[in-house]
Formats: structure tokens, C-alpha cells, sequence
């Protein structure tokens, strides 16, 4: 279903910044296909490649206007061309393959010759040795599913090998769901599971939501992570006066909880915890809390550097509507006359409860820590919202599933003692040391390792981000989800100017996509359905959508439903929404 929604944000891309030369890599070894459009001295040129123009250094003199199949010869400031056929004009296609195929020494195959001629119909810039090897995976892995798998890989750039082809195919073919599904059955029905393959089949279960530990030891795990954290216990305890705070201690040691809290105590923590987490980067918080310090300095030349920080920092849009929201209305005045006149009096008045919600930001241990705490404690045994299991599940499997864990095995974080074990880790102990569940461990790595290599797709100044979650409430099979976006300064997603889109299937509703259109923060949302019309329901709940949004500082200007269609061209932006009507029939999910 995911290519029902790629294919807009594709047409979205092209109309928002039409493919230039900055957009195409070029790579030593590529192979693509070029029309010569403009010739200058020492065999310079402009060559049109697909939709993107470079200039190139020519091997040898060529014709203008004439195309050719070009071979990325080297790269350094100007990429240098090597011409593989003569001019392509002059010669069939099913001569071009032939001559591509006689440069890889291989010979000429049929489904050689398909899948050549559709890399040279798409004009793929792509690498002879990728296709080389492209060509050898489709020897041992024939038939027309394999083929469009590899076509895809390399459209994508996708590393060409063997472990690469068999995650993408897995992820193209098979449930994720499923694959957990058929582990956890197998792990559960084993009666002598060794620890690793017990913490997997834990991770299992929190993740498809299976019934789990009792209420009273879950409470007693969280009251332990929250003891392990006295700065954010002592900060929620002052906000909440959660009287079971201790602080009658030695002020040189940490507070402390007298005894475990109680099922609302731990709902209305987390829930605090949740709303007071600052959307903005976590550069920006840490120069907070740098700049709260040093204005908070005996010193006064060090105390003005840290008011003109913190004034710097209030000054950006986004950063003071993040604290203006999260904070009282006698603190939002004194923020608004500081950023007026950044004096110590003005500084004073906002000091302790700014101090207080930094020291309230969760890093990413601290929210691996917490949210896989909280998913294995079973949404049932706490009755959590729907918008904060929704939260809690998609938190816990994008900071604990390892879709970067080599990343973070490089950095050395995965070893923590305080963080959870990544789901892939995990998956990999346990294939090194059993056998017993051996192809469905393998199946869930493949797809596992399919996601990381398609999550990302970045073209510099454009983000696209996809994922598959599981196991998430009221859905039969994993949602998908996409981000399409500017990238802000930071290089990462722009919450004012982006396109998100989830794939659900619905036990109620069935096959749904909900696509959120976002620019400059104003909201338009579509859901399509075939199941039944919905624009009464949808309708209904605009008011209480839209209120929620305002609340984060976004704009609700439109709902409409839309049946799916059975083309994607049929995807317009043309909304006639109908009468809003009193009766409403119940939802599988209110977020």
C-alpha cells in the first residue's frame, strides 16, 4: 500500500524543487544514459541525464544533441565520462543491451535482457559492477518478483550483494507482523528457553501486545526507574507535590521514594513527563540549561554572557513557543518581557522554572529506558489513552527495535547498563547461539534489516522517511508510515513543512490511509477509506482534532474523506465535504 502515497509525495517533490544537477550523485563505476546538450573547450560538456544536467569532462569529442551510454570514469571537482556504445540513436535498444551485456561478459539471457532493458528504459544511473552483480542474484533467483525486486534496489542505490537483496525482498513481500508473530509462537511453545531467547520472547510480547506481568510488579519497575533518576523525580515531584518524594534527606544526597507508587501516581507522572517534553533539538536544550547556568553566574560579566544567550534563544521562534506552551501564565508574562528587555530582574522571574523543565527533558537513554518499561507493562494494566499507547508502542520500537544499531555499536552506546537490548541484537545472540528457531529469526532480521536500508532517503535539502510498526493497537497487520519534508537547520524533519501518511488496517474499517499535509503548520488531513463514507464521523470530530492541534501549535483548516482509489492518478486535492450530521458510529482508534 505504501506506493499509493510514494507516488504523490514524488509528484510533491518535482513541483517543489524541479531536479537540478545538485540533486543527481554521480559515482565512479556508473553506468547511465546521456544526451550530449552543450559542448565547451577540452572536451567539456553539459550532458542531460533523465530529468538532471551535469558538466563532465569527455573522454573524446561528441555530437550535440546525440545520446550515448556513459560510464562514470573518475571523480574529482568535474566528473569525467567514458563512452560505451556509439552514438544510441543509431542502434536498436535490443543492440544496446547486447553490447552491455558483452561488456560484463555475460551472456544473453533472456531475463538478462529484461532486466538490462528496463535499467536503460528508466535510465538508472547505476554501477556495472552493481548490475554485474545484480545480474548474478537474478541467476540464482529467478522469476519476475526478483527481477522488480532488483530493479527497485537499484533505482534506490541499494548496496548490490546477496544479504541486501534477500532484506529488501522480505521487506517487499513479506507481514512483519506475521514473521513476529511465527517467532513468538515458537519461542512461547519452547519449554527450555535460554536467557537470551527468553529476553526476545519478552521483547515479543510487549511489542504484539500479549498479556503480560501483573499490575503491582510493573508499578514497582517504574517506581525503580524513576528512583535511578532523582533529578527528574525530584523536578515531577515538585510540580505534581507528590508527597512520597523525600526530600527531608541530606541535601548532599538524592530524594527518594518512601514506597511504590500507586497505578494513577505512576499515570500521572508519565503522562507529565509526556507533556512536558520540549519539541525542539536537543542542541538547543542543551544550550539552555548552558545558558540558565551561567546566567545564573556570581559573576556578572559571565551572568550577561548567559542572559544574552538565553535571549538569543528565546528569540527563535520555535524555541519560545515550546516554552510558552509548557508553561504557566504568570511565567509566559515574564518569558514575553524578558525576550522585551533581557534584564536580572526579568532573568530572576523565569530562572527556576525554566531550569526546572530542562531538567525535565529526557535524553534518548532515559526514553529508551522509559518507553520499553512502560510497553511491557501491558496497556491494559494501566488503561493508558489511546494517544499515549499509540505514543508509547511507536517510541519504544523506534528507539529499541536496533534499526541503528550498527550505528550505535559503532558509537559504542548499545552496551549501556540502564538501556534496554536492541531487538536486532537480540535476534542476532540468538541465531548465534540456537538453532531451533533459525528461519524465523532469520525471517524477522531480513525485514528488519530491509527497513533500515529503505527508512532514510535523503537528497540534501529533502527528507523521506518510511517504517513498518508492529503489533500497534487495533490494527490487524503492522501500519506503515511516511515523512516526507524540508529538512530545517539541523538537517532533520521541518514540523512546519512536511507530509506524513499512515497505512492502517482496521479491525472496524479496514484498509485505510490517513495523509496529513502540512505547510506552515496548518494541517490538512484526508483519510481514505473503501469500507464506507466517513465525512459524518470525520466531520463530528473536527472540533475536537482541531483543538488538540492548537494545543501543539498547529492549524486545522481541513478534513475530508476520500474513497481509495484504484489508481493512484486518481488522487487529487479537489475536497467537497459533505453536511456535518449529529450521529456517529464508533472508531477503531481516537489519537
Amino acid at each position: 500500500m505504501a506506493e499509493f502515497f510514494s507516488a504523490i509525495t514524488n509528484r510533491q517533490s518535482a513541483s517543489m524543487h524541479p531536479p537540478t544537477h545538485e540533486n543527481l550523485t554521480l559515482r565512479q563505476g556508473q553506468v547511465l544514459v546521456g544526451k550530449v546538450t552543450q559542448l565547451f573547450p577540452d572536451n567539456i560538456a553539459t550532458v542531460q541525464i533523465g530529468q538532471h544536467t551535469v558538466t563532465a569532462k569527455l573522454e573524446i569529442p561528441l555530437n550535440v544533441g546525440d545520446t550515448y551510454l556513459f560510464e562514470v570514469d573518475h571523480i574529482a571537482e568535474m566528473p569525467q565520462l567514458k563512452v560505451l556504445t556509439n552514438q544510441m540513436k543509431q542502434i536498436s535498444l535490443d543492440e544496446q543491451v547486447a553490447l552491455l551485456l558483452k561488456e560484463l561478459n555475460l551472456s544473453l539471457t533472456k531475463q538478462n535482457q529484461q532486466l538490462v532493458q528496463e535499467v536503460l528504459a528508466k535510465e538508472l544511473p547505476v554501477k556495472l559492477a552493481d548490475l554485474q552483480q545484480a545480474l548474478n542474484i537474478l541467476q540464482e533467483n529467478s522469476g519476475e518478483h526478483a527481477r522488480t525486486v532488483l530493479l527497485e534496489m537499484l533505482e534506490q542505490q541499494l548496496p548490490i550483494t546477496s544479504v541486501t537483496f534477500s532484506a529488501y525482498h522480505a521487506l517487499l513481500t513479506d507481514s512483519f507482523q506475521g514473521q513476529l508473530e511465527q517467532l513468538y509462537q515458537s519461542l512461547s511453545q519452547n519449554t527450555t528457553l535460554t536467557n537470551q531467547e527468553q529476553q526476545l520472547l519478552d521483547f515479543l510480547t510487549a511489542i504484539l501486545q500479549k498479556p503480560m506481568t501483573n499490575e503491582a510488579s510493573i508499578r514497582q519497575e517504574v517506581t525503580n526507574w524513576l528512583t535511578h533518576h532523582p533529578q527528574l523525580l525530584d523536578d515531577l515531584g515538585q510540580i505534581t507535590e507528590l508527597e512520597r518524594v523525600d526530600r527531608s534527606i541530606d541535601q548532599n544526597q538524592s530524594p527518594q521514594l518512601t514506597e511504590p507508587l500507586n497505578r494513577e501516581e505512576v499515570k500521572e507522572l508519565v503522562k507529565l513527563l509526556f507533556q512536558k517534553q520540549l519539541a525542539i533539538e536537543p542542541e538547543q536544550i542543551h544550550q539552555l540549561g548552558k545558558a540558565l547556568e551561567l546566567a545564573s553566574s556570581s559573576r556578572p560579566e559571565i551572568a550577561n554572557q548567559g542572559r544574552e544567550l538565553l535571549h538569543a534563544l528565546l528569540s527563535n521562534g520555535t524555541v519560545k513557543q515550546q516554552l510558552l506552551a509548557e508553561s504557566p501564565t504568570n511565567v509566559q508574562l515574564a518569558i514575553e518581557q524578558f525576550v522585551h528587555q533581557p534584564s536580572e530582574a526579568h532573568f530572576n522571574e523565569i530562572a527556576n522554572p525554566l531550569r526546572q523543565l530542562v531538567n525535565l527533558q529526557l535524553n534518548r537513554d532515559q526514553q529508551s529506558s522509559l518507553f520499553h518499561q512502560l510497553n511491557q507493562s501491558g496497556m491494559e494494566n494501566f488503561e493508558w489513552p489511546v494517544k499515549d499507547q499509540f505514543l508509547i508502542q511507536v517510541k519504544d520500537f523506534l528507539l529499541n527495535s536496533g534499526l541503528d544499531y550498527e550505528y550505535q555499536l559503532a558509537q559504542d552506546k548499545t552496551m549501556a547498563s540502564d538501556k534496554p537490548t536492541p531487538l536486532k541484537q537480540l535476534l542476532l545472540q540468538v541465531l548465534s547461539n540456537s538453532v531451533s528457531q533459525k528461519s524465523e529469526v532469520e525471517a524477522v532480521l531480513h525485514t528488519l534489516t530491509g527497513q533500515q536500508l529503505t527508512m532514510i532517503n535523503d537528497d540534501g535539502r529533502f527528507m523521506y522517511i518510511s517504517a513498518a510498526i508492529p503489533g500497534l493497537i487495533g490494527t490487524k497487520k503492522e501500519v506503515e508510515f511516511e515523512f516526507y519534508s524540508r529538512k530545517n537547520e539541523h538537517g532533520r524533519i521541518d514540523p512546519n513543512y512536511c507530509r506524513i501518511a499512515f497505512y492502517l488496517d482496521l479491525a472496524q474499517l479496514g484498509t485505510t490511509v490517513i495523509d496529513m499535509h502540512i505547510q506552515n503548520r496548518i494541517i490538512q488531513l484526508t483519510v481514505y477509506n473503501d469500507t464506507k463514507d466517513i465525512t459524518n464521523e470525520l466531520l463530528y470530530h473536527k472540533a475536537q482534532l482541531k483543538e488538540s492541534l492548537s494545543a501543539l501549535n498547529y492549524s486545522l483548516s481541513s478534513v475530508h474523506y476520500k474513497p481509495l482509489p484504484e489508481r493512484v492518478e486518481h488522487i487529487n486535492s479537489t475536497h467537497k465535504p459533505s453536511e456535518q450530521k449529529k450521529g456517529y458510529q464508533s472508531w477503531d482508534v481516537r489519537i
